[in-house]
């Protein structure tokens, strides 16, 4: 995951849903980068920020790590 990278990584941990959705899905609209990173804490979260971006086309790859979920969203190529 892009987790060195804290420009591209939407630390939502701790926040209730909607927000983590709130925010990775305006870190999608307005960041250039092919790739975000987002960091939940609940599984919840993760689950309807991977609904969100695949629906709008994102590939996601979710990594779990003790109480964090890491989710890779890759921008889709044009």
């Amino acid at each position: 995951m892009n987790r060195n990278d804290a420009k591209n990584v939407i630390d939502a941990r701790g926040l209730s849903c909607p927000e983590p959705v709130v925010r990775a899905r305006q870190a999608m609209l307005q960041s250039t980068a092919s790739e975000l990173t987002v960091v939940v804490s609940e599984q919840v979260s993760a689950e309807n920020i991977q609904r969100m971006a695949t629906s709008s086309g994102w590939q996601v790859a979710i990594a779990r790590e003790a109480d964090e979920i890491w989710l890779l969203l890759t921008r889709p190529v044009a």
